[in-house]
């Protein structure tokens, strides 16, 4: 707690929240346009102050901070104000050469300073402009004696004060040379945070329950809201501090029984240090421990982590914290004393346990001979739930009896769940009796009877199982017939669906088989009817053949007898070039294939015929694994190919082609590219003599596949027929 005031300490900043007023306003109230008090700068609105009024001061310094200054602290004659150095330079009042003179400055200098105002974080502030030194070593103002209420109440912000109390906590702030106590001073009246030299004080062993009075300048912390959060009391001089009565040694502080920390003391009830003693019979180093002695038991708040064992008589010297909803002992000095042995556990049931809580008037329990606060108990009940595991700190058990649930919770140390720890089985459980104040009480000394209590456990051991509850409960059997439901269901589910699967897999095996068939009969009839029409070819042939050879005769015999036989050889040339024509356009059409030789093969086969008898390149590429095709399948690619490389060499004038081969597990793709003169597949002709690229689409067609035709005038041409396999059967 005294570690995070000392971070809040170094971002302090006076703030207000007030009304907004014009500063014309503020001018014709004081009378004049400039400010001269501290008073009147802090009696601004937000508003008033965000104009900037211009101010000019003589006061003394009572604040300078440790390290780079950020900021000042002025008082006068009348009231104190916050010097804004980072925001003065922020916003260009104070230039950055002008800071030199505000970081000679020191605690007891009159100066006269001038700026403008503004309205701070929680207070109106100063933004200087400049500063004078008027005098060195003056008396700071006079420091009044304060009140918690009154320092809460942020009247004294930014002013000298002084604070009476007992020293209750202390540690160490400041920065690299850590040069200052921060520490927690108590009275009657409350507590508050205070920062000294530390070395105004004396040693560290013998600082906690000494009695001081300090004066120093009260400054508020502040959330972002501008609403007041705290506040310390600093002061960096040594003779600020006075020590009034020296502490006690932890084992000589008084006395007092754990039956009532704050008893009535007609004085008043004083904040130094008391001393109990008790049996441990719950301890968690470094943060509590809890101490019993008769009916009566004590919560302890420590830092020490020496090792005590449960059931020793231990001695606590601390300080008494107010009733929440009893008094415990605060930052304590342990001392064991004894081994012991624990106190037994007190049966109870719930409802004793809570009614004990629930009291309805301070009487009763005055007239009660002993309450359960923080006391060690046993009760027993049914476990309804777990929470946590073997790995945790805090696991918590639910148990219920007569209607009434009770959490209990351990947070010593990790500790592993029985294995008989099943909601329904009957536990008896040890534990420290836990009781949540009541709230809504119309008074202090008038619970309005709706407190609660919980238990801590030490460890495991404080559970012990009385009849484990059965494996099979009502939630496992309904959820193994549900279980089972599930599974049935699944089951039904699954058989459906594999039997839709296999009717739609026969439905496209009979598609398959029909399609094959069906190109299977196509082939056939295909080369029935090729096989007639070579026949028909090959007699048309032999005409050719014999006029041919009656020309040639012709030519021969005028040459014997002197005449001209220019005409006879020209026509023999025509006849044999059409002859020539026609019988490649017979071969390219009618030649027959074999139906078992693989595509590649078939490429391979092509690719010679065509640099037999063409002076071109011709490269093959096959892609992927091949597979056996069928005859049908065969027959039409291998057509569609020598078509194309046809047409490549007779109208392109290609000089290089490539037959590429694909394999994939849904198709083969074969393509003719070439590097001939292309055309624009726009306008191929369509009249009746043009059969290849027709026949090239009705090939592609039996096969239910593709053909795609690419080229541009000038850029060659590539032609691609993809043929499905599913569609030639292959699987």
């Amino acid at each position: 707690m005294i570690h995070s005031s000392c971070v809040l300490l170094a971002s302090f900043l006076a703030m207000g929240l007030v009304e907004s007023l014009s500063a014309q306003e503020i001018a014709a109230g004081s009378g004049q346009g400039l400010l001269t008090t501290c008073e009147a700068i802090r009696e601004l609105k937000p508003a008033q102050a965000d104009s900037g009024l211009e101010v000019r001061l003589e006061g003394i310094i009572t604040v300078v901070p440790t390290t780079a200054p950020s900021g000042l602290i002025m008082q006068d004659e009348t009231a104190g104000i916050w010097i804004d150095l980072t925001t003065a330079r922020k916003n260009g009042v104070l230039g950055t050469g002008s800071l030199t003179p505000f970081k000679q400055l020191a605690v007891g200098d009159r100066v006269r300073m001038e700026g403008v105002t503004e309205r701070g974080g929680f207070a109106p502030v100063l933004l200087p402009r400049s500063v004078e030194v008027l005098a060195k070593g003056c008396p700071l103002p006079d420091a009044p004696g304060v009140t918690v209420p009154a320092l809460v109440s942020g009247k004294h912000d930014v002013q000298r004060v002084k604070f009476t109390g007992v020293i209750q906590e202390s540690s160490v702030g400041g920065q690299s040379t850590a040069q200052h106590h921060i520490l927690r001073i108590a009275n009657s009246g409350g507590s508050f945070l205070v920062r000294v030299p530390r070395k105004a004080l004396p040693s560290e062993e013998a600082l906690l329950d000494t009695q001081v009075s300090v004066a120093g300048t009260m400054i508020s912390m502040h959330n972002s809201r501008a609403e007041m959060a705290g506040g310390i009391i600093v002061t960096d001089r040594v003779s600020d501090v006075q020590v009034l009565h020296q502490s006690l040694p932890p084992e000589k502080a008084p006395s007092l029984s754990l039956t009532s920390l704050r008893p009535f003391e007609a004085g008043g009830f004083s904040s130094f240090r008391r001393r109990i003693v008790g049996t441990v019979t719950f301890w968690q180093p470094g943060q509590r421990l809890m101490l019993q002695e008769g009916n009566a038991a004590v919560e302890v708040t420590t830092s020490s982590v020496q090792p005590i064992a449960i059931g020793s008589v231990v001695e606590a010297a601390g300080f008494v914290s107010r009733p929440n909803p009893i008094c415990r002992l605060e930052n304590a000095v342990l001392r064991v004393l004894r081994a012991g042995e624990c106190p037994a556990a007190v049966p109870l049931s719930f409802p004793e346990l809570l009614d004990a809580s629930r009291r309805k008037h301070v009487r009763e329990w005055q007239r009660a001979v002993f309450d359960y606060h923080y006391r060690l108990v046993r009760l027993t009940g049914t476990l309804v739930d777990v929470s946590g595991d073997s790995s945790q700190t805090g696991q918590t058990l639910l148990l219920r009896s007569g209607g009434l649930l009770l959490p209990v919770r351990w947070d010593a140390a990790p500790a592993t769940f029985g294995n008989d720890w099943r909601p329904g089985s009957e536990l008896a459980v040890t534990g420290i009796a836990l009781m949540v104040p009541p709230s809504g009480s119309k008074e202090p000394y008038e619970p309005s009877g709706n407190g609660d209590v919980s238990l801590l456990m030490r460890d495991a051991d404080d559970v012990q199982v009385l009849t484990a509850a059965s494996w099979w409960t009502r939630q496992r059997l309904m959820n193994v017939a549900w279980a089972g439901a599930a599974l049935i269901l699944g089951i039904l589910g699954l058989t459906w669906e594999l039997s839709r699967r296999v009717r739609r897999q026969a439905a496209e095996l009979a598609g398959r088989i029909a399609l094959q068939n069906e190109a299977e009969i196509s082939f056939h009839a295909t080369l029935a009817e090729r096989n007639r029409l070579g026949a028909d070819m090959h007699d048309g042939l032999q005409q050719f053949l014999a006029g041919l050879s009656m020309q040639l005769e012709a030519a021969h015999g005028s040459l014997e007898m002197g005449r001209d036989a220019a005409p006879a050889l020209q026509a023999a040339r025509k006849l044999l070039l059409t002859l020539r024509e026609d019988f490649r356009n017979c071969l390219n059409a009618l030649r027959d294939t074999q139906a078992e030789m693989h595509i590649p093969d078939i490429l391979e086969r092509t690719s010679a015929i065509i640099r037999a008898c063409h002076p071109v390149e011709v490269r093959v590429e096959v892609q992927g694994t091949p597979v056996m095709l069928p005859g049908n399948a065969v027959a039409n690619l291998m057509l569609i190919v020598q078509e194309a490389a046809s047409n490549a060499v007779r109208h392109g004038k290609a000089q290089n082609i490539v037959l590429h081969c694909q394999f994939t597990e849904a198709a083969v793709m074969v393509e003719v590219a070439d590097d001939g003169s292309g055309f624009d597949p726009e306008t191929i002709p369509t009249d009746a003599n043009q059969y290849g690229m027709p026949n090239m689409h009705e090939r592609i067609d039996r096969l239910h596949g593709t053909l795609t035709i690419t080229s541009q005038p000038g850029q060659g041409t590539r032609i691609t027929a993809r043929m499905p396999l599913p569609i030639c059967g292959i699987a």
